[in-house]
Parts: C-alpha cells; sequence; structure tokens
C-alpha cells in the first residue's frame, strides 16, 4: 500500500495535534509534516522539489492565518511552481465569509473548509479532505483531468 504524506501548514498547536489524530485514524499508511508559517512551508516545498529522491507531500492542507507569509501567497507560490501546482490543496479558515471562499478558488485550491468548533467535528472534516485530496490526486496522476 503507497503511503500518503499530507503536509499540514498551521500555526495553531491544538489543530495541530487534532490533524494528526485525524489522520492517525485513517485506514490509510500517513505521515505528516506540519510546518507553523508560510514561509518554511515554502521553503520545504522548493527544497523537496529540487532535490532529486525526495517526497513530495500527496495533499496539503493549508490555513489562511498564518505568519510570515499568508494562505494566500503560499497557495499563489504552490500553483506558480510547475511540480507543486499539480498537489491538491484544502485550504482552512476559520470564517466562512463568503469573500474568503471566492478569494481562495480564484487561487485555483482543490476545496475549502471552515474549521468545525467540535473537535469529532474537525476530525471527521480533516479525514473526509484528505480523502478528498487522495483521490483527486490519484485523478490527476493517472491524467483523468
Amino acid at each position: 500500500m503507497k503511503s500518503i504524506y499530507t503536509l499540514l501548514i498551521e500555526d495553531n498547536e491544538g489543530d495541530n495535534v487534532l490533524t494528526a489524530e485525524a489522520l492517525s485514524e485513517c485506514k490509510i499508511i500517513n505521515s505528516i509534516l506540519v510546518a507553523r508559517d508560510g514561509r518554511v512551508a515554502i521553503q520545504y516545498l522548493e527544497k523537496q522539489i529540487n532535490c532529486i529522491g525526495a517526497q513530495t507531500p500527496d495533499i496539503i492542507l493549508l490555513d489562511i492565518n498564518l505568519p510570515k507569509m499568508n494562505g494566500y501567497e503560499v497557495l499563489k507560490r504552490i500553483t506558480s511552481n510547475n511540480i507543486a501546482k499539480h498537489i491538491p490543496v484544502s485550504a482552512i479558515n476559520s470564517s466562512s465569509f463568503e469573500k474568503y471562499i471566492v478569494a481562495w478558488y480564484q487561487y485555483f485550491v482543490a476545496s475549502f473548509f471552515t474549521k468545525p468548533i467540535e473537535i469529532n467535528d474537525l476530525l471527521k472534516v480533516m479525514l473526509s479532505q484528505v480523502y478528498f485530496g487522495i483521490n483527486l490526486g490519484q485523478l490527476e496522476h493517472n491524467n483523468i483531468f
């Protein structure tokens, strides 16, 4: 079974722990790397993409409110990179204001979700986003899109 590699770009430690817990409940082999700010995430991605044999994430879970480089800036950098632009990105925000949702889709995000308040709901949403990203990535990899 292929291991699924998830890059979580999130500065909230509590959300990082909950996301890791949700991903550990997946019925797939999963590894997760956490970047706590946008600049570190981009540096990591560019290094992975430019290093021969390095592992590129299968899915990226990206928060909007990040220090040093916000989620929109990170997404712009990802989508401007010929290799990284094919990685499904699920945008995470604590607000569901329409302006945020529209902005994310303008930057070609694969999906958008609002962080639920309840822990069990957050676990379910994170799992659904990972499965969505995995399926989307497999479709793109098989040239279905």
